[in-house]
């Protein structure tokens, strides 16, 4: 998995100085939106280049590029998220079922941060302007708080089902978010298929 200590991926995360500047840039990004426009993301864009390496060489878990739809999950376009919170307060909410994605270490991580709200909120940074489609997250890496801000399309099949990972509560919106922004925060979600518990805890807790 690449390092961010190179700063190769600079344009898809922010290093601001504290989570209330990230809510304000946060801001910034929906205010020219006028009526019902919805914020569209344009440094990790719903095509093949945000899901793998090589979008016309998918990986063996990969569906090609062309037959992903990004669904929105604020328009009640994926299956199942009729009724879409961003954290549920309902019994059995925080438990993540992964997907295609080959990121099972980062999703034991994300689980157990899961069952601690107290962590989880650390990470969830803003859904204040989830009607306008944009959310923010942060984790940490190479020695600093990095924060991401990304839309609500998330990659599904053509049945609306999304293809990665999402939470056990079809309604909860928190694991496809941020599993969406760590993808971008290391270029593509193939990018996330390596890795260890451990290095999954740190990067959601800075411990």
């Amino acid at each position: 998995m690449a390092s961010l200590d190179t700063g190769a991926y600079k344009d898809l995360y922010h290093d601001y100085a504290s989570d209330d500047q990230a809510r304000i840039e946060e801001r910034k990004l929906v205010g020219g939106l006028e009526g019902d426009a919805l914020y569209v993301d344009a440094t990790f864009p719903a095509s093949g280049s945000s899901l793998y390496y090589n979008e016309h060489q998918p990986p063996k878990y990969g569906i090609p590029a062309e037959l992903v739809e990004w669904n929105r999950i604020g328009g009640r376009e994926i299956e199942g998220c009729v009724e879409p919170v961003f954290v549920s307060e309902a019994p059995g909410g925080g438990g993540v079922k992964q997907g295609a994605l080959r990121d099972r270490w980062f999703l034991s991580a994300l689980g157990m941060v899961g069952s601690k709200p107290e962590l989880l909120s650390q990470i969830l940074v803003s859904s204040a302007l989830w009607k306008k489609g944009i959310y923010t997250v942060k984790f940490f890496k190479a020695g600093k708080w990095r924060y991401v801000h990304v839309d609500d399309k998330i990659p599904c099949d053509r049945g609306g089902r999304p293809h990665f990972a999402r939470s056990c509560d079809a309604n909860e919106a928190w694991v496809m978010v941020v599993e969406k922004a760590f993808a971008k925060l290391h270029s593509c979600y193939e990018a996330i298929c390596a890795g260890g518990l451990e290095e999954g805890l740190k990067d959601c807790t800075g411990a």
